[in-house]
């Protein structure tokens, strides 16, 4: 009974926020709205006391005529939300099942549920175990494997937005030397269990390399490194692109923008656009750290 309450409770704070949600979008909607008509409203008045062509009035504005003329029309914005969506076939047994099972047993996973369920009743897949699992997960009703065994609160998913840093542009490559300098952090456990945390930076064009290791993984240590690339390179550096770890923010970032270099970083779970960097890092592993032992002295 007691679980049942919690997750009515949980369902009731959803709604609330659901709610407030909804009341954000609709007055983000009004301003779409009538930023379209002023943009309209500019379009024909280039037209007609400018002596504007059609479509070199569109360009003043910045908006393609096909846009302008169906917001003459109706400058309303429509939901882009599917007309028929998925619907998840839980039944609120089988929801209560698996919470009544993971409050008992906190860290077991969805094949243990799994092979719980099968003395019962149940017949469900292991994947759909695993999808009411990380939707407990996401709504804070339980914690996950990880956070339970190292005692840390979950993370808020949405960061603060970047004072500086852009996301790389979709389909941006580099093709002049110094156009965009990669860069990365190899995460290194030594045979004695300390950690390096290894900086490397490359310039895909002319393949010239940069690399030091901290024995601190934070923006300190990275904004000490960019600071070393930028003042020992033959060649100007007028962009960097990372991935969102926390070392590239805050002081990292700061030292971006007063050195005048454009930073970008790359969308989640995008080691694909550092591929160069990726590789130079597996190198740095592979034939260096995993075949070399190192004492304190080395390390110093």
């Amino acid at each position: 009974m007691q679980h049942c309450k919690d997750l009515d409770i949980f369902n009731q704070a959803s709604r609330i926020v659901l709610s407030i949600l909804l009341r954000q979008t609709e007055r983000t909607n009004e301003q779409i709205e009538l930023s379209r008509i002023d943009k309209v409203r500019r379009w024909r008045d280039g037209i007609k006391n400018k002596g504007l062509k059609v479509k070199d009035s569109a360009e003043l504005v910045g908006e393609p005529v096909a846009n302008l003329y169906r917001w003459e029309k109706d400058p309303k914005v429509y939901s882009k939300r599917p007309k028929t969506v998925r619907q998840s076939k839980w039944t609120s047994e089988l929801v209560r099942a698996v919470k009544e099972v993971r409050d008992e047993k906190p860290t077991w996973g969805k094949l243990k549920i799994h092979a719980r369920f099968k003395e019962r009743t149940f017949d469900v897949s292991v994947s759909t175990v695993g999808s009411i699992i990380s939707d407990f997960i996401d709504r804070g009703i339980i914690r996950s494997y990880y956070h339970l065994i190292s005692g840390k609160k979950p993370r808020s998913k949405r960061r603060s937005p970047r004072p500086y840093a852009t996301r790389l542009p979709k389909g941006q490559k580099p093709k002049d030397v110094g156009a965009t300098i990669q860069i990365d952090t190899v995460h290194v456990e030594l045979r004695d269990g300390r950690r390096l945390y290894h900086l490397n930076a490359i310039c895909p064009i002319s393949k010239f390399c940069w690399a030091m290791a901290f024995e601190d993984h934070g923006a300190k240590s990275a904004s000490i490194f960019l600071e070393r690339v930028l003042d020992n390179t033959p060649f100007k550096i007028k962009a960097i692109q990372t991935d969102q770890g926390s070392e590239f923010r805050g002081e990292f970032e700061t030292v971006a923008k007063e050195r005048g270099v454009e930073f970008f970083y790359l969308p989640p779970k995008s080691p694909k656009l550092n591929p160069n960097v990726e590789r130079v890092n597996r190198t740095w592993r592979e034939d260096f750290y995993d075949l070399r032992t190192f004492d304190n002295h080395s390390i110093e």
